[in-house]
């Protein structure tokens, strides 16, 4: 996605304001004032609050893709990586309206297709070279069905987000993110690889 300085500039800010507002509850008077910009600067841009909306989502899906692959760049082993992305994820999910997820589901298909898309394709395939790799290193266990494990986390992944079934009240998203991190890496773990995950829980305490 090739923009200008100004156009990022009023992208990331508005992109802030839906992540700490929610979609519905922000309209494009809301955003302009809050930015400090008139309407037909915003309008300059983008043509509706949808296509706002869907330039946001399509901008954070390239930079999730980016800090993924430098977590997975700076990782030296398979537990190591999933570890450094939970940290990004929490790092993502710390700054989202837990309604976000809805909104996009209910009043932004087009958009909320592309977000399902990612989950579906990226992080499948992410979880799917990580499990291999894993297996591989003997860091986790070699009976594991990397396919069907990867398919399992990927919709786990998808469902933490949603909020009639983790109500945001009851269930905050950084501790869903937390549990579904251990729930799955204690499973897939072989016994070497859950006392490298010890050893590097206590050295970042």
């Amino acid at each position: 996605m090739i923009m200008t300085d100004k156009e990022k500039n009023i992208l990331l800010q508005s992109r802030t304001l839906i992540f700490k507002y929610g979609i519905k509850s922000l309209t494009m008077d809301d955003i302009s004032q809050r930015l400090g910009i008139s309407k037909k600067t915003l309008y300059q841009f983008y043509e509706n609050k949808s296509d706002l909306i869907s330039k946001v989502v399509e901008y954070t899906i390239t930079e999730s893709k980016d800090l993924m692959m430098i977590a997975m760049d700076k990782s030296t082993n398979a537990i190591e990586e999933l570890y450094v992305m939970y940290q990004t994820s929490t790092h993502i999910v710390k700054r989202l309206n837990p309604s976000l997820d809805f909104e996009l589901r209910k009043y932004y298909p087009e958009s909320f297709t592309l977000l399902e898309g990612f989950r579906n394709s990226f992080i499948y395939n992410l979880m799917k070279v990580n499990l291999e790799k894993g297996m591989k290193d003997k860091l986790f266990r070699e009976d594991l069905q990397a396919d069907v494990i990867s398919r399992i986390y990927t919709l786990a992944a998808l469902e933490i987000f949603n909020t009639e079934i983790f109500p945001p009240e009851q269930y905050p998203t950084n501790l869903l993110v937390r549990e579904l991190f251990t729930y799955h890496i204690r499973g897939i773990a072989s016994k070497k690889g859950l006392d490298f995950l010890e050893n590097k829980l206590k050295m970042e305490e």
